[in-house]
C-alpha cells in the first residue's frame, strides 16, 4: 500500500472552564515565529508534496491556524468553472469507434488529455451499451485518468484539505465541508462525509463533557449554552448523537427555569427526574450519554483473547494475529488496563504485505425489520496509537464497516470473496507521538438486504513489509465503539444508499 494516500486525523482538543463558560482549545501551534509567518499559500502547495514529513508539517500548521485556514481552504476547494465543448467531447467518443485506427487512437489520446471533465461523459456512454471497441477504450481512458488523479498534486491537496478541516473542528470548518460536499463530484462525497463525521467526533465530546460538568455545579445556563453549541454542530453534521443532545438540552433548559423535566429524555435522565434525584441523573451527563449504547463486546479489550479465526458470533474479536496487552513500549491503554496489540498480517506468522485485521460481528436481530426498510445506520469509532519507531515503522491504521448478506457462519468465506454488499472505510496516517491516542470514525447506512454487520480494525504495512518476526513495531487500538441509529419511517431517505466503497474518510 502506498502511504501517501492515507489520511491523518488527530484528537487533541481540550476544554477550559472559566467563570461558568467554556471554550475549545486546540493543540498548540508549533513553536517559533515560522508557525504564523509562513504564508497559507506555501502550506497549500506543500499539501501536494510527496514528502510525507513536509505534508504532515503543512497539515499541522494549517490546522493550527484555525478558522483563518478554513476560510482560505474554502476558496481553494471551490470548483473552477470550466467551459466544456460538449459537442467536441461527444464527437471524440464517437471517434473511438471509427473504422480508422489512427482516428480511434487520436480520439483516445485527446480524451485523456482533457482530463477528469470527460469522466461523466464516458460513464454515460458506457451505460448505452456501446460497441466492444468503445467499451474497451472508454474503460482504458477511465483507468488512465484514475491513475493520473492518484498521482496529481491537485487531487492530493484536495483530499488532505478535507483532513485539515476536520482537525480544525469548528463550525466554520464544518460549513466549508458542507459547501464542498454540495459542489463535489460523486467520487468525493464519501470522503467529505467521512471528514464531516470525524470533525463532529472531535468537536462534540469536549462540548458535551463541559456541559455535564457545568450541570453538576448547578450552572444550568452555562451548561445549556454549551449543549446548544454541540447541538448546532450535530445538526449541521447530521450526527447520530443529535436527538440525544437535543433531549439533554431540553432537560438543562427546564432545570435552568426551575420547572419540571421534559417528558422525552434519555433513560439515564428520566430515571433520576422521576425518582426525585436529579443530581444523580446530572452526574451522568456527558459524551457517553449523548452517543448512546455501545453494542460491542469487549470494547476496551480487557478480555485478552483475540480469536485466530474470523468471528461468527457477536461480542468477540477475531482475525489476524493480535492480542490484548497492558502498558508497554511507553504506551498506556487509553481506558482500563488493556489495549489491542497488532502482531502479524495473518493468522500465524509474518509474510503478508497488507495489514493485520481484527473484527467483530454485530447482532442485528433487534433491528431486522428496520434494516429491511432501509432505515438503519451504523456508526463506529476507535482510538489508535503507535510507537515513534524509525524510518521503517508503519504509520497507517484503518477502520471498516462491512455489510453482508448471508449467515455470520459464512463470514470468512464471504470476506475472502470480497462479497460485501456495503462498505465504508476510514483511514488514518498516525503521528509519531506515543502520548496521544488518535480517534477515527466511520458510518454507513445498511443496505436493505443486510443480514450481518462487521466492524474491522486494521494496522497496515504501508511503509515496510517485515517478513521476519513480529510485523508491527508497536501498534495499538483501544476504546472501540459502535451504535445503530434507526430513522423514523417519515425521515427515511427516498433512495437507498448502498455500498460507498472507497476511501471513506473522511
Amino acid at each position: 500500500m502506498n502511504g501517501r494516500h492515507w489520511l491523518l486525523f488527530r484528537t487533541s482538543a481540550v476544554v477550559l472552564l472559566c467563570g461558568g463558560s467554556a471554550r475549545i482549545v486546540r493543540a498548540a501551534k508549533p513553536a517559533g515565529p515560522a508557525a504564523d509567518a509562513e504564508p497559507l499559500s506555501a502550506l497549500w502547495n506543500d499539501l501536494g508534496s510527496r514528502d510525507q514529513a513536509k505534508v504532515r508539517s503543512a497539515m499541522t500548521k494549517l490546522a493550527g491556524r484555525g478558522d483563518s485556514a478554513a476560510a482560505f481552504l474554502a476558496g481553494k476547494l471551490k470548483p473552477k468553472k470550466v467551459a466544456l465543448d460538449t459537442e467536441r467531447i461527444a464527437k471524440l467518443i464517437r471517434d473511438l469507434d471509427d473504422n480508422n485506427f489512427r482516428t480511434r487512437e487520436k480520439a483516445h489520446k485527446e480524451l485523456v488529455r482533457m482530463g477528469p471533465a470527460v469522466v461523466p461523459f464516458l460513464r454515460e456512454a458506457l451505460k448505452g451499451k456501446p460497441s466492444p471497441e468503445v467499451q474497451a477504450r472508454a474503460g482504458a481512458i477511465l483507468a488512465e485518468l484514475d491513475v493520473q488523479a492518484k498521482d496529481s498534486p491537485a487531487v492530493l491537496r484536495r483530499l488532505r484539505a478535507f483532513v485539515v478541516l476536520r482537525r480544525i473542528a469548528s463550525m466554520r470548518a464544518l460549513d466549508v465541508l458542507k459547501t464542498a460536499r454540495a459542489e463535489a463530484m460523486e467520487n468525493d462525497r464519501p470522503l467529505i462525509d467521512a471528514a464531516i463525521l470525524n470533525l463532529a467526533e472531535r468537536a462534540l465530546p469536549p462540548l458535551v463533557e463541559a456541559a455535564g460538568e457545568q450541570a453538576r455545579q448547578r450552572r444550568f445556563g452555562a451548561a445549556a449554552k454549551l449543549c446548544a453549541k454541540a447541538l448546532a454542530i450535530a445538526e449541521k453534521a447530521d450526527h447520530y448523537s443529535r436527538d440525544r443532545i437535543q433531549a439533554i438540552l431540553r432537560y438543562l433548559r427546564a432545570r435552568q427555569k426551575g420547572g419540571q423535566a421534559p417528558a422525552k429524555l434519555p433513560a439515564e435522565l428520566k430515571a433520576g427526574a422521576a425518582g426525585g434525584n436529579p443530581q444523580a441523573a446530572e452526574a451522568r451527563i456527558g459524551w457517553e450519554m449523548a452517543r448512546g449504547e455501545n453494542l460491542l463486546g469487549n470494547c476496551g479489550f480487557e478480555v485478552k483473547q483475540v480469536l485466530g479465526i474470523w468471528p461468527t458470533a457477536p461480542g468477540v474479536w477475531g482475525g489476524d494475529m493480535a492480542g490484548a496487552a497492558g502498558a508497554q513500549q511507553g504506551i498506556k491503554p487509553r481506558d482500563g488496563k488493556s489495549m489491542l496489540w497488532f502482531h502479524h498480517c495473518n493468522f500465524r506468522s509474518s509474510g503478508s504485505a497488507s495489514g493485520a485485521q481484527v473484527c467483530q460481528v454485530i447482532d442485528l436481530t433487534k433491528v431486522r425489520e428496520a434494516v429491511r426498510a432501509g432505515r438503519v445506520r451504523a456508526f463506529a469509532s476507535a482510538f489508535f496509537n503507535r510507537v515513534a519507531g524509525n524510518a521503517r515503522t508503519d504509520t497507517a491504521f484503518g477502520m471498516s464497516l462491512i455489510a453482508y448478506s448471508g449467515s455470520p457462519r459464512q463470514h470468512f468465506a464471504l470476506s475472502q470473496r470480497n462479497a460485501s454488499i456495503g462498505r465504508q472505510i476510514a483511514r488514518l496516517d498516525s503521528d509519531a507521538n506515543p502520548a496521544t491516542w488518535e480517534k477515527l470514525a466511520a458510518g454507513i447506512r445498511l443496505p436493505k438486504n443486510t443480514d450481518f454487520l462487521v466492524l474491522q480494525l486494521l494496522a497496515a504495512e504501508n511503509v515496510f513489509n517485515d517478513l521476519n518476526g513480529v510485523e508491527f513495531d508497536g501498534h495499538y487500538a483501544d476504546s472501540a465503539f459502535l451504535t445503530l441509529v434507526t430513522d423514523p419511517p417519515a425521515t427515511a431517505p427516498a433512495r437507498e444508499q448502498e455500498s460507498s466503497g472507497g476511501n471513506g474518510t473522511p
